[in-house]
């Protein structure tokens, strides 16, 4: 069984490329890229937070990079188009912005591969991905962004694809 991410991860490789694993920004990494600008060049918003004022600078710069990388986790697969409006200059005085343009620069992260991937194989697109099963069973996705999502449905251009719903209705129960 492989988990929404898994399987956009799968994707992503099989058909782009395999991303050097200094790019993929999974918050393991991400979190000590985000201490190392926290510590060298924090931005104004956070410079203070993480002064060393009380001998706890470097626990909190810890805690922010944590958190931080958690987040930016969460923008990579909900909040794409952020990330790349990000890049290309938007919000430049943003803590936020500022920290993921220093440490997205240059990089082949998952925000910028999904854009890549489904504009080869998104749903304007006829075009099949390659290397995807020829058969997929889909459960449990209500709690999926819709990038997600779409590279999951691009697999039904290359295979049969059952997608199963915790619900006995199409309609909306609410």
């Amino acid at each position: 069984f492989l988990t929404p991410g898994e399987f956009v991860d799968m994707a992503l490789d099989a058909n782009l490329g395999a991303a050097a694993p200094a790019d993929r920004l999974r918050p393991e990494a991400l979190r000590w890229h985000l201490l190392r600008e926290l510590r060298e060049r924090p931005p104004a918003d956070y410079a203070r937070f993480v002064a060393d004022i009380d001998g706890a600078g470097e626990r909190k710069a810890w805690s922010l990079a944590c958190a931080l990388s958690e987040t930016f986790e969460k923008y990579q697969a909900w909040r794409r188009d952020l990330l790349l409006r990000w890049e290309a200059g938007a919000e430049p005085a943003d803590a936020q912005a500022l920290l993921w343009r220093r440490i997205a620069r240059g990089r082949a992260h998952r925000a910028r591969r999904i854009g890549d991937y489904l504009r080869q194989f998104g749903a304007e697109s006829v075009a099949a991905p390659r290397q995807l099963p020829p058969r997929l069973f889909v459960f449990a996705c209500q709690n999926v962004s819709p990038d997600v999502l779409q590279v999951i449905a691009s697999q039904a251009r290359a295979g049969e694809q059952d997608f199963f719903l915790h619900t006995p209705s199409r309609a909306y129960w609410g």
